[in-house]
Protein backbone atom coordinates (compact mmCIF):
# COMPACT_ATOMS: atom_id res chain seq x y z
CA UNK A 1 0.00 0.00 0.00
CA UNK A 2 1.90 3.03 -1.28
CA UNK A 3 -0.31 5.58 0.48
CA UNK A 4 0.36 3.93 3.83
CA UNK A 5 4.06 3.67 2.97
CA UNK A 6 4.32 7.37 2.03
CA UNK A 7 2.94 8.37 5.43
CA UNK A 8 5.75 6.59 7.30
CA UNK A 9 8.61 6.88 4.77
CA UNK A 10 11.64 9.02 5.63
CA UNK A 11 14.16 10.76 3.40
CA UNK A 12 17.47 9.12 2.57
CA UNK A 13 19.29 11.67 4.71
CA UNK A 14 17.00 10.95 7.66
CA UNK A 15 17.44 7.19 7.14
CA UNK A 16 21.23 7.60 7.31
CA UNK A 17 20.90 9.56 10.54
CA UNK A 18 18.51 7.00 12.03
CA UNK A 19 20.82 4.09 11.12
CA UNK A 20 23.87 5.80 12.62
CA UNK A 21 22.04 6.73 15.83
CA UNK A 22 20.50 3.25 16.11
CA UNK A 23 23.77 1.32 15.89
CA UNK A 24 25.54 3.85 18.10
CA UNK A 25 22.87 3.59 20.81
CA UNK A 26 22.41 -0.19 20.73
CA UNK A 27 26.16 -0.85 20.77
CA UNK A 28 26.57 1.32 23.86
CA UNK A 29 28.54 3.74 21.69
CA UNK A 30 30.76 0.90 20.47
CA UNK A 31 31.47 -0.69 23.87
CA UNK A 32 29.36 -3.75 22.94
CA UNK A 33 29.57 -4.16 19.19
CA UNK A 34 26.44 -5.41 17.47
CA UNK A 35 26.45 -8.72 15.59
CA UNK A 36 24.47 -8.63 12.33
CA UNK A 37 21.97 -11.47 12.13
CA UNK A 38 19.90 -12.68 9.20
CA UNK A 39 19.98 -14.58 5.94
CA UNK A 40 22.37 -13.37 3.26
CA UNK A 41 23.45 -10.64 5.67
CA UNK A 42 26.76 -9.96 3.88
CA UNK A 43 24.81 -8.65 0.88
CA UNK A 44 22.80 -6.34 3.14
CA UNK A 45 25.98 -4.93 4.65
CA UNK A 46 27.50 -4.40 1.19
CA UNK A 47 24.32 -2.57 0.18
CA UNK A 48 24.67 -0.24 3.18
CA UNK A 49 28.22 0.63 2.11
CA UNK A 50 27.41 0.84 -1.62
CA UNK A 51 24.54 3.25 -0.95
CA UNK A 52 26.77 5.20 1.46
CA UNK A 53 24.22 4.83 4.24
CA UNK A 54 27.15 4.89 6.67
CA UNK A 55 30.90 4.83 6.22
CA UNK A 56 32.72 1.56 6.80
CA UNK A 57 34.77 3.33 9.48
CA UNK A 58 31.68 4.39 11.43
CA UNK A 59 30.08 0.97 10.90
CA UNK A 60 33.13 -0.81 12.34
CA UNK A 61 33.05 1.49 15.39
CA UNK A 62 29.70 0.00 16.40
CA UNK A 63 29.29 -3.33 14.57
CA UNK A 64 31.36 -6.51 14.85
CA UNK A 65 33.03 -8.13 11.85
CA UNK A 66 31.33 -11.34 12.96
CA UNK A 67 27.93 -12.13 11.45
CA UNK A 68 25.31 -14.79 12.07
CA UNK A 69 23.84 -15.94 8.76
CA UNK A 70 21.17 -18.52 9.37
CA UNK A 71 21.61 -19.87 5.84
CA UNK A 72 24.86 -21.37 7.13
CA UNK A 73 23.16 -22.66 10.24
CA UNK A 74 20.52 -24.42 8.12
CA UNK A 75 23.26 -25.94 5.96
CA UNK A 76 24.98 -27.25 9.10
CA UNK A 77 21.70 -28.68 10.42
CA UNK A 78 21.11 -30.43 7.07
CA UNK A 79 24.61 -31.93 7.11
CA UNK A 80 24.00 -33.18 10.66
CA UNK A 81 20.64 -34.67 9.60
CA UNK A 82 18.71 -32.32 11.90
CA UNK A 83 16.87 -30.41 9.17
CA UNK A 84 15.13 -31.83 6.09
CA UNK A 85 16.86 -31.67 2.74
CA UNK A 86 13.46 -30.98 1.19
CA UNK A 87 10.30 -29.50 2.59
CA UNK A 88 7.76 -29.62 -0.23
CA UNK A 89 6.92 -33.29 -0.94
CA UNK A 90 5.12 -32.33 -4.18
CA UNK A 91 8.10 -30.63 -5.80
CA UNK A 92 10.80 -32.36 -3.72
CA UNK A 93 12.47 -28.95 -3.45
CA UNK A 94 13.67 -26.95 -0.47
CA UNK A 95 12.83 -23.31 -0.31
CA UNK A 96 15.40 -21.29 1.59
CA UNK A 97 13.12 -18.30 1.89
CA UNK A 98 12.56 -16.77 5.30
CA UNK A 99 8.87 -17.60 5.01
CA UNK A 100 9.41 -21.29 4.17
CA UNK A 101 11.92 -21.74 6.97
CA UNK A 102 9.68 -19.97 9.49
CA UNK A 103 6.65 -22.03 8.50
CA UNK A 104 8.69 -25.24 8.76
CA UNK A 105 9.76 -24.21 12.28
CA UNK A 106 6.15 -23.45 13.24
CA UNK A 107 6.63 -19.68 13.48
CA UNK A 108 3.77 -17.34 12.60
CA UNK A 109 4.56 -15.34 9.44
CA UNK A 110 1.71 -12.80 9.54
CA UNK A 111 4.20 -9.95 9.94
CA UNK A 112 6.21 -10.92 6.83
CA UNK A 113 7.25 -8.16 4.41
CA UNK A 114 6.96 -5.37 6.95
CA UNK A 115 10.40 -4.08 7.95
CA UNK A 116 9.93 -4.45 11.69
CA UNK A 117 8.06 -7.72 11.21
CA UNK A 118 10.84 -9.21 9.08
CA UNK A 119 13.40 -8.30 11.74
CA UNK A 120 11.32 -10.00 14.43
CA UNK A 121 10.80 -13.02 12.19
CA UNK A 122 14.56 -13.33 11.63
CA UNK A 123 15.08 -13.12 15.38
CA UNK A 124 12.51 -15.85 16.07
CA UNK A 125 13.91 -18.10 13.32
CA UNK A 126 17.42 -17.76 14.74
CA UNK A 127 16.22 -18.49 18.28
CA UNK A 128 14.52 -21.67 17.00
CA UNK A 129 17.60 -22.72 15.02
CA UNK A 130 19.87 -22.10 18.02
CA UNK A 131 17.49 -24.07 20.24
CA UNK A 132 17.61 -26.94 17.77
CA UNK A 133 21.42 -26.84 17.83
CA UNK A 134 21.43 -26.64 21.63
CA UNK A 135 19.11 -29.63 21.90
CA UNK A 136 21.38 -31.78 19.77
CA UNK A 137 24.69 -30.27 20.91
CA UNK A 138 23.96 -29.76 24.62
CA UNK A 139 27.50 -28.83 25.59
CA UNK A 140 27.76 -26.11 22.97
CA UNK A 141 27.76 -22.51 24.17
CA UNK A 142 25.40 -20.62 21.88
CA UNK A 143 24.84 -16.85 21.75
CA UNK A 144 21.07 -17.01 22.43
CA UNK A 145 19.40 -17.98 25.68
Amino acid sequence: NLLKHDKIAVTEGKAKELLYNFIKKHSDEGDNKLIPLGKGISGDIRYIFDKKMISEHNWRNFVSDQIVDFGGIIFLLKVLGLYPQTINPNTNKMSNSLEAIAIHLGINTDCLHEARGDVELYRHVCKHLFALLKKHLPKAKLPFK
